[in-house]
């Protein structure tokens, strides 16, 4: 049982950094602002596919956000 703890605390350690250095555009070991909105942007540019200027819940279950995290 302890194996598998410290299995799932390093994935979820590896996602973390994954995340970070996605993020971090400038590669100066920060996230700020400017880098978030970039990136919420871009995300929120690719889920909106009407071009309406909102998500919809067609849409968002249509993307693979909404396919890899299942139903809630």
């Amino acid at each position: 049982m302890a194996m598998r703890e410290h299995r799932e605390q390093r994935r979820r350690e590896m996602h973390a950094k994954f995340m970070f250095n996605h993020l971090d555009a400038n590669d100066d070991g920060v996230v700020d602002d400017a880098e978030h909105a970039s990136k919420a942007d871009m995300m929120f540019g690719k889920l909106d596919t009407d071009g309406d200027g909102a998500v919809s819940m067609d849409e968002m279950k249509n993307s693979k956000m909404g396919r890899h995290h299942g139903p809630r």
